[in-house]
């Protein structure tokens, strides 16, 4: 650089000239200001032919506040911190739904069925129903008989006793009436009498044992709808416990996204998880830029190299094993949280082991609790 005046040779630093005086104009070098200017062609080139998802990154990058990248070590330790928040909101999210169906699936819903069975009424009418066409058809075979091969009766006339006795069903009667056969009417009279008193006996006896089975069978849904009351006490009970951690969850959360350290739309188990893998395995040492975590987690998702949306994940969990190995273990991790929580909280509806059940869930929410203290003091040490 040279004075503008004297034209002495001056340092690159220099404010004067140190020979005459005069203040230095910096003046960019010509060919710096092509290059910056083709730079910037090119990078405005780039954005108006990206993809949504290259344009978010890029919208990221170019709002970063004056804002020194976090060191590695800083940002695995950040991410693990939101990654272990969003496990647990994971697992809560996964016990809650099962608590609730398990609540709908013993919602008083039983009702006893109505067993058919005989009153007192019902059976005299019965048993005199049935006794008196036993005693008809007994009567008309006797008669028939007389009338037939005993009775020396003009055949005409048998004919007529006959017809009549078809119409009326009172055989056993008209024979003893007309042809002085007592026995016929001894004999009807006879097995209506039997059978009035066998039927009438046994549809008592069928009453009786109907209504001992009624009684059994209500008393048993009564019961049954007793405990499920019970049941559904105690997992709604349950189920207030884990709206109430879900929600001190989703707070500290917000707590740890708020330092502003990644940009929202990676603010998920998913982004997190596998943002963390690219800084822990060296892949990238920054969120920003060509090489930055933003970039490389776009062109995977765009590649279909991994897989973005937890729902596709959860369906294909063993494809991720390879490609998003950490994503891979946090889930496992937090459906073993879940199982832990569900088989804690169905315990306590077993009389045997809810004691045990209750001292399980207050430790486990009391370790809730000290992690989410941890936590809350990391992101006030964080602001510093």
């Amino acid at each position: 650089m040279f004075c503008v005046k004297c034209g002495t040779k001056l340092a690159d630093d220099a404010n004067f000239c140190n020979k005459c005086g005069t203040k230095v104009n910096k003046i960019e070098d010509a060919q710096e200001k092509e290059k910056r200017k083709h730079k910037n062609s090119n990078e405005q080139a780039i954005v108006v032919n990206a993809s949504p998802e290259q344009e978010i990154v890029a919208e990221v990058n170019n709002n970063k506040v004056a804002k020194k990248d976090i060191p590695v070590e800083d940002m695995v330790t950040y991410l693990d911190k939101a990654k272990k928040l969003e496990v647990r909101k994971y697992s809560l999210q996964n016990a809650l739904n099962n608590i609730r169906a398990k609540i709908q699936e013993n919602k008083i819903q039983s009702v006893s069925s109505k067993l058919y069975g005989f009153s007192f009424k019902d059976a005299i009418v019965k048993a005199f129903e049935i006794a008196k066409y036993t005693a008809i058809i007994v009567a008309c075979i006797a008669f028939a008989y007389q009338l037939l091969f005993v009775n020396d009766t003009n055949f005409w006339l048998k004919v007529i006793m006959g017809v009549t006795c078809l119409f009326i069903f009172t055989g056993g009667f008209w024979e003893a009436v007309i042809f002085g056969i007592k026995w016929g009417a001894i004999v009807g009279g006879s097995v209506f009498a039997i059978a009035f008193v066998v039927c009438f006996v046994i549809f008592i006896v069928s009453m009786i044992r109907t209504k001992k089975a009624q009684k059994s069978q209500d008393d048993s849904v009564m019961q049954e709808n007793l405990n499920k009351a019970e049941r559904v006490k105690k997992l709604q009970k349950q189920e207030a416990g884990l709206i109430k951690e879900l929600k001190e969850t989703e707070r500290v959360l917000g707590k740890v996204y708020g330092l502003d350290v990644i940009y929202k739309k990676y603010r998920d188990l998913v982004s997190v998880t596998t943002i963390q893998e690219y800084f822990e395995s060296g892949r990238c040492s920054s969120l920003y830029g060509y090489t930055g975590a933003y970039n490389i987690y776009e062109n995977e998702v765009r590649q279909n190299t991994i897989i973005s949306r937890l729902e596709d994940i959860l369906v294909s969990l063993d494809q991720i094993k390879q490609g998003q190995y950490a994503l891979f273990l946090a889930i496992q991790e937090g459906n073993r949280m879940t199982q832990e929580i569900l088989s804690n909280s169905y315990d306590t509806l077993s009389a045997t082991k809810e004691s045990v059940a209750q001292n399980k869930i207050a430790a486990e929410n009391s370790k809730m609790t000290a992690e989410n203290t941890e936590i809350l003091m990391y992101c006030e040490a964080f602001r510093k």
